[in-house]
């Protein structure tokens, strides 16, 4: 069996999903030189808007990964993040990308070592939300935002962050593939696997 054939997601939605963890990347890098660098509250509005704009990607990327499935019950693409997001764990619980520290080999094959620390679906949610509160602070209200403090937040949450997207796998549904993305800066590469109840077979890069 030609595996490579086989694999279901086309050339096309790879590039997509190359492009928008290129975007990612950079997105991330540009929070973490802000808040390296942050001398008021403007560089860590700016780094917060990065940053939620970077969990907005990582969800479309997963929509990109799933498009085969998700046209197959879907009318049409869903636009706003929300509704992206919604879509997502309607249809495929498993939609946001996994970090891993390695892969170990069992000789017939190979495992994932999950990466603990690595920023979780139910967390980018929540980090999402705290991030618009941030963006949309109220100058006038009784409890002000401390910028020290979120400068503090940011950067433990992109050190969770860079532990998703440096090393990540995508669950596809209903299939016995899954694919792995590998981020070194801003250079994406992307493997795909055979996936026979979590024992990995490599199909070989896949991405550009």
């Amino acid at each position: 069996m030609d595996l490579h054939r086989e694999f279901p997601v086309p050339p096309s939605d790879i590039h997509r999903y190359e492009t928008l963890m290129t975007s990612v990347a950079r997105r991330l890098l540009e929070a973490q030189t802000l808040c390296d660098a942050a001398q008021d509250e403007r560089d860590v509005m700016y780094s917060a808007l990065q940053i939620r704009m970077a969990i907005e990607e990582v969800g479309y990327a997963s929509f990109v990964g799933n498009r085969s499935f998700l046209a197959s019950v879907a009318k049409r693409d869903p636009k706003k993040w929300k509704d992206v997001r919604n879509h997502l764990r309607k249809h495929n619980a498993s939609y946001w990308p996994v970090g891993y520290i390695a892969l170990e080999d069992f000789g017939t094959g190979q495992l994932w070592l999950r990466h603990p620390d690595a920023l979780s679906e139910e967390e980018s949610v929540r980090e999402w939300g705290h991030l618009s509160r941030i963006l949309h602070a109220n100058p006038l209200a009784i409890e002000h935002v401390d910028w020290q403090q979120e400068l503090d937040y940011q950067r433990k949450l992109l050190g969770r962050f860079f532990c998703l997207i440096t090393k990540h796998f995508v669950e596809l549904h209903g299939q016995p593939f899954t694919f792995a993305c590998e981020l070194d800066d801003e250079r994406v590469r992307i493997i795909g696997y055979r996936d026979d109840d979590r024992l990995l077979t490599t199909v070989g890069e896949i991405g550009r």
